[in-house]
């Protein structure tokens, strides 16, 4: 049956978004514990932990260059070439 087979559908994404939603709790909900020299180890601030983890978990975080501030880049040396 079509409706049978649509409603299973239903019913698997709707569990994977609950399970997606409980992950999403979890893992902000760990972000308020770690100690600042781990939070220093993966690039956040405990500022930015802090704001991740005050999301809602319904809420998608903000995209990782927006949350960690980029290093700036390293200036190339230019290599001269002296001609005799």
């Amino acid at each position: 049956m079509l409706i049978a087979s649509q409603v299973a559908t239903v019913i698997t994404r709707l569990h994977a978004k609950v399970a997606e939603y409980r992950a999403l709790s979890r893992s902000r909900r760990a972000l308020r514990y770690l100690s600042d020299a781990t939070l220093r180890d993966i690039g956040v601030t405990r500022q930015q932990a802090m704001a991740q983890a005050s999301l809602p978990f319904w809420r998608k975080s903000q995209p990782a260059q927006q949350v960690v501030k980029a290093k700036p880049k390293a200036k190339q040396s230019q290599t001269l070439e002296v001609s005799k």
